[in-house]
Formats: C-alpha cells, sequence, structure tokens
C-alpha cells in the first residue's frame, strides 16, 4: 500500500512538475515577444492541434485597411504536397444568395474573372508538419472591394487548402471539385462604392436614356428618318450583343420600350430633355454621358442632313450633361468627317457649333480656326470618303467665311 502510495505522489508530482516547466516555458514565450500567454500554453499543453483560422485587422496610418488571414496546426495532409491557400471572398445579394465579391485590382483577381482572389504558396508540406504559431498566408485590402450590393455586408471569407500541382478550378469563388481542406470566416464591413450589380442596372437604365437622347434629336423636324430610326436600332443590337440568354432578353424589352415610349412622347411634344439629363447625370457615369452624345451625333448624320435644330439638341443636352467642349468637338468631328451629303443640305454653322448671334467679326473668327483645323486634319488622311469629307468641310467653312465677309 506504501508502494502504491508513493508511485501515485512521484507520478502525479511529475506530472506536476512538467506542468509547471510548460507553464514557465510558455510564459517566458510570451515575455520575448513570440506569440501571447494563451497561444502558447494552448501549444506547450496541446500541441500543434488542428489547421484552424483567425482574422487579424490591419490599420496603419495613410495606408489602406487590411484584412490578415492566419492560420496555425497541422496541415491535415497524408502525403508531401506543394502546399498553399487560396482566399476568396462572398457577400449576399438582395435575394440572400452568396455572391462572389469582386476585385478593382488586377493583382487580386481570379485568372479569368474579376472575382477577389488571393493565392500564397506554402512549399512542400508533409503529414505531421504544421504551423507552431498564428502565420499570416494571406491579405484582403478591403478597399479595392466591390461587393453585389452596397452598404453593410457580411463578407464571407474562404479559406481553401491545395495542392498547387493539382489545383481546383475556382470560378468566380467556387471550387470543383473540394479543396483538401476549406475554413469560413465572417466580417462585417459597410462598403461605401456601390455594387456591381447596382452599376449594372444604373448602366442598363442610362442606355435607355440615351435613347431618348437620340430619339430626340431624330424627332426634331417632326418625323423619324428611316435611316435614323436604323441607326437607333443598331446601336441597340450593338449593345445586346454582348449579352445572352434572361440579360438578352430582360435589355432586349427595356430598350424596344424606351424607343418605343420616347417616339410618342417626342411626337406630342412631351418629351422633357432636362428631366432625361438629370437622371443620367444622377445615375450614370462619365462614359455613358459620352455614350449619349456620341449617339446624338450618329442619329444627327444619318440621313445626311444636318438641321439645325438637331444641333441645338445635341448642344443643348451637352451643356446639362457637363459634357467638355473639346470633347464635343472630337465627338462631332468624328461623325463630320464620315458625313456625307450635298452642301446645300448643311447648315456650316449649326454643324460647328457656331451661334449665329455672334456678330459677323466673332463668326469669322471662329471660321477661321476652324479652317486651321481642318486644313491641318486634310494633310493626315489618305486618299478616300474621310479626306474628300475633310475637303468637303473646308470648302463649306470657306462659303461661310464668304458669306459673312460680305
Amino acid at each position: 500500500m506504501e508502494f502504491l502510495i508513493a508511485l501515485a505522489v512521484l507520478f502525479f508530482g511529475g506530472a506536476i512538475l512538467r506542468a509547471i516547466l510548460r507553464t514557465f516555458k510558455a510564459a517566458g514565450k510570451a515575455v520575448i515577444g513570440k506569440g501571447n500567454l494563451k497561444d502558447n500554453l494552448d501549444l506547450e499543453f496541446r500541441g500543434f492541434g488542428d489547421l484552424r483560422t483567425r482574422l487579424n485587422e490591419v490599420q496603419k496610418p495613410n495606408e489602406p485597411f487590411l484584412l490578415e488571414v492566419e492560420v496555425r496546426g497541422l496541415f491535415p495532409v497524408y502525403s508531401t504536397i506543394n502546399a498553399g491557400f487560396v482566399i476568396s471572398a462572398f457577400t449576399k445579394n438582395e435575394s440572400g444568395d452568396l455572391t462572389p465579391v469582386f476585385s478593382m485590382l488586377k493583382e487580386f483577381q481570379e485568372p479569368e474573372t474579376r472575382a477577389f482572389q488571393n493565392l500564397t504558396g506554402c512549399g512542400q508540406v508533409s503529414e505531421n508538419q504544421g504551423f507552431t504559431d498564428w502565420v499570416r498566408i494571406g491579405v484582403i485590402p478591403m478597399e479595392i472591394l466591390q461587393p453585389s450590393i452596397s452598404g453593410r455586408q457580411e463578407l464571407s471569407i474562404v479559406i481553401r487548402l491545395v495542392d498547387f500541382d493539382n489545383q481546383p478550378n475556382i470560378t468566380f469563388g467556387f471550387s470543383e471539385p473540394e479543396p483538401l481542406w476549406a475554413s469560413l470566416e465572417v466580417y462585417g464591413f459597410n462598403f461605401k462604392i456601390n455594387g456591381y450589380s447596382e452599376e449594372a442596372d444604373a448602366r442598363d437604365k442610362s442606355q435607355a436614356l440615351a435613347i431618348n437622347i437620340g430619339m430626340a434629336v431624330a424627332m426634331a423636324d417632326g418625323n423619324l428618318d428611316d435611316s435614323e430610326g436604323l441607326v437607333l436600332k443598331n446601336w441597340i443590337k450593338s449593345i445586346l450583343s454582348n449579352h445572352t440568354g434572361e440579360k438578352e432578353q430582360s435589355l432586349k424589352e427595356t430598350f424596344n420600350n424606351a424607343m418605343r415610349e420616347s417616339y410618342n412622347l417626342a411626337k406630342s411634344g412631351n418629351l422633357k430633355l432636362e428631366e432625361v439629363c438629370k437622371e443620367l447625370n444622377e445615375i450614370g457615369d462619365t462614359a455613358q454621358k459620352y455614350h449619349a452624345i456620341e449617339l446624338a451625333h450618329k442619329v444627327m448624320a444619318a440621313d445626311g442632313i444636318v438641321d439645325q435644330r438637331e444641333m441645338k439638341i445635341i448642344h443643348s443636352v451637352a451643356d446639362l450633361l457637363d459634357i467638355d467642349s473639346s470633347d464635343l468637338e472630337k465627338i462631332r468631328d468624328k461623325q463630320i468627317i464620315n458625313l456625307n451629303t450635298n452642301p446645300e443640305d448643311i447648315d456650316t454653322l449649326s454643324l460647328l457649333g457656331i451661334s449665329p448671334s455672334l456678330s459677323n467679326e466673332e463668326i469669322i473668327d471662329e471660321l477661321k480656326k476652324e479652317f486651321i483645323k481642318w486644313n491641318g486634319r486634310l494633310n493626315t488622311l489618305g486618299d478616300g470618303k474621310e479626306k474628300d469629307n475633310a475637303q468637303q468641310m473646308l470648302d463649306l467653312i470657306g462659303k461661310a467665311r464668304d458669306k459673312h465677309n460680305k
């Protein structure tokens, strides 16, 4: 009996001593900056443990806000592999479905899509290998992310362990087949930029508004010429060619409705361009505004007749959309160079954007500037339609100068 008591004292005394030594070891590491006491104690008493993840917020002055993704523990592998981690991110859309988060930097995108992805290689790893401390295996720069919709979102971050020599196909964040191992971390974040679904909706509405503007130009004389209608239809077809399936059909219906409604409004004199441009300014980006003014010029040039009423509408729209005058001139000149019409059909001052309310002297000065510009352009063009049209512009400008010199 005494022998058993002594053996028990020896056993438990040794266990207590080992526990004390492990505690001192864990505390010593914490003192010199190697991990915190809790994690060090966990390692000393439990060993590596299973592979696990955590997020670490990093916010430094004058630097972007980052989420660090860290791992710790044993790799769940049973043979030697070329290991690495792939990080993807998701949020939920308005229907509650998981949708990929996009990246605005190519360095953090999947090879074939804009979906966020961060890859980090670990090299060759084998069974019973792992990380004893927390190790960073990737970062998520929050400012480059674009979710499906804006506002406060729950970011679902998927961390996958893969064999870099035999990687699964990961497209828009979804993996096929399943990886060797995966973990999920969740982080709440307020996205202030517009989501890509919201941008797509705004782009579709902006294109419908551009049709309204094009129709207003076409109906400036009270009639929709076949050539003008064809320009609008071809513009719609070019947009639809970038889409398929339900999206294509939905856009087709939206644009056809815009054509029909804007035609009826213009015919009755109720197409309010101020309201159209106000909405386009609210939801459209710069590119969409320029596309609208470019369509307006194409409609203007469709029938080969430059109508002063059409040009008045175009300049009014350009002012409402705050289009830069030099950019407006480039868009206009691009159509002029392809304009094939009879000189007697052209109102030169309207075409060049010169106000007839200017004095004769001011008009002549503007015509002189245009003559110098078109003469320089003529010398850069090869033989063909564009050069012939540039020469025609010079002739028109010359005749206009003669008219106002009298």
